[in-house]
């Protein structure tokens, strides 16, 4: 979502079935994205708010966050040029 105001922000699920504790994942992601904040001059998004499936009208745990322009995606940085998707 894009606001009025200029900011930004996602919501991220843990994907239904594929993830067998979601609480701990969600639980894990906030913990881990704010000790790297904390501890390095690594850029991370900030965390507006994370919840449980209580508090989810869909029944998932969340993150809400703020979302960052970026220039490639985790795809395009992982791809070495020159080089045929099966050899990646």
């Amino acid at each position: 979502m894009k606001f009025e105001d200029g900011g930004s922000a996602i919501i991220r699920f843990p994907k239904p079935g594929a993830v067998m504790f979601p609480e701990e994942k969600v639980r894990n992601e906030v913990a881990a994205m704010r000790f790297i904040q904390d501890h390095t001059s690594i850029p991370v998004p900030s965390i507006f708010h994370w919840g449980t499936k209580e508090e989810s009208p869909i029944g998932l745990f969340f993150i809400i966050l703020e979302y960052i322009e970026h220039e490639m995606d985790l795809s395009d940085a992982l791809n070495i040029h020159r080089r045929g998707s099966g050899e990646r």
